[in-house]
């Protein structure tokens, strides 16, 4: 296929471009004034795992309205300036349906801290695994009154979610929570005391010889 498809009324439709933030050539401002010089009227920016492009494209359309066509040799008269004011003002509208559409799929958000890291699959399996057997530690620990080992398996827990989780999911912040509750919570261990029991045996001898 030599160019875009042709939609209803010559709409020009291109639905598989790439940026310079994927593997294309062209900036997202070139590309949209690219496609507005071949006049396509629909855009689909499908760049490999990367939506940056979308904000500067969008921007660039709206500043940018689409060049008015040119009437055929010929065709001249009193409806031709109508007719292509009519069309242009369609595709305007179109233009800003697809804008006012595709706002409410791009959401731009600040990050305060860093996106937790991606990692492959079976490092994900050996990071669970991982995370259990931290987590097994520590309830060894609580049962041999370790307080040090229990609160540093707690504390690499912790570190360990909200590292490589989302921490604004709802488990990672139900289980970062638990977590804080239970490093918050004291283990210590006071061994039983026979001093009590030993005063009590002293009292009842010396009241034994008072008594004899």
């Amino acid at each position: 296929m030599s160019g875009p498809p042709t939609g209803t009324g010559g709409l020009r439709i291109d639905l598989h471009t790439h940026t310079n933030f994927s593997d294309g050539d062209l900036s997202p401002e070139a590309l949209v004034r690219r496609a507005i010089s071949r006049r396509v009227g629909v855009l689909s920016i499908t760049d490999h795992d990367s939506v940056d492009a979308l904000p500067l494209a969008f921007e660039e359309r709206v500043e940018r309205p689409a060049p008015a066509k040119a009437a055929k040799p010929g065709a001249g008269g009193v409806n031709a300036a109508p007719a292509a004011e009519e069309k242009e003002s369609a595709l305007a509208r179109l233009g800003g349906e697809i804008w006012r559409e595709l706002r409410q799929l791009v959401v731009v958000r600040r990050i305060d801290a860093p996106e937790p890291p991606l990692i492959a699959p079976p490092q994900a399996w050996f990071l669970r695994e991982n995370l259990k057997l931290r987590l097994l530690n520590a309830r060894l620990a609580l049962l041999t009154r370790d307080e040090a080992g229990y609160r540093e398996d707690l504390r690499v827990s912790q570190a360990w979610i909200q590292r490589y989780f989302d921490a604004r999911a709802k488990a990672s912040q139900a289980a970062l929570a638990q977590l804080k509750q239970l490093s918050s919570a004291s283990v210590g261990f006071e061994p039983p005391s026979i001093a009590d029991s030993l005063e009590a045996v002293r009292g009842f001898k010396s009241r034994r010889e008072r008594t004899n």
